[in-house]
C-alpha cells in the first residue's frame, strides 16, 4: 500500500489507548505498584477461594473398581497409588485386535 500522503484518522480506541499510554508514562512508579497489588490481589484470592481439585473417582460395578477391590484387599499399602502405563508392541497398533 503505497503512502498517498493522508493521515490516517485516529479511531477511539486508539485515543483511548494512548492516553492510558501516557499516563503509565507519567506514572511509571505508580503503575508499576498498580500491577504488582493485583498479582498480590490475585494471588490472595486464588487461596482464599481454593480449588475443588480431586483426584479420586468411584465408578462401581466396572473391572476397575473390581480391581481396586481386589488390590486393597491384597496389598493395602499399595491400594491408593497412581501410575503410568506404556505399552510397546513390535509391530502394528495397541489397538490392533
Amino acid at each position: 500500500m503505497a503512502n498517498d500522503g493522508r493521515v490516517p484518522v485516529p479511531t477511539v480506541w486508539s485515543v483511548f489507548v494512548s492516553s492510558i499510554a501516557r499516563w503509565c508514562y507519567r506514572h511509571r512508579f505508580v503503575a508499576v505498584g498498580l500491577w504488582l497489588a493485583l498479582l498480590v490481589g490475585l494471588g490472595v484470592v486464588s487461596q482464599a477461594v481454593g480449588t475443588s481439585y480431586k483426584s479420586s473417582a468411584s465408578f462401581p460395578g466396572t473391572g476397575s473398581s473390581k480391581a481396586q477391590q481386589l488390590l486393597s484387599r491384597a496389598v493395602p499399602e499399595q491400594s491408593g497409588d497412581a501410575d503410568t502405563v506404556v505399552w510397546r508392541v513390535g509391530h502394528g497398533s495397541v489397538r490392533d485386535q
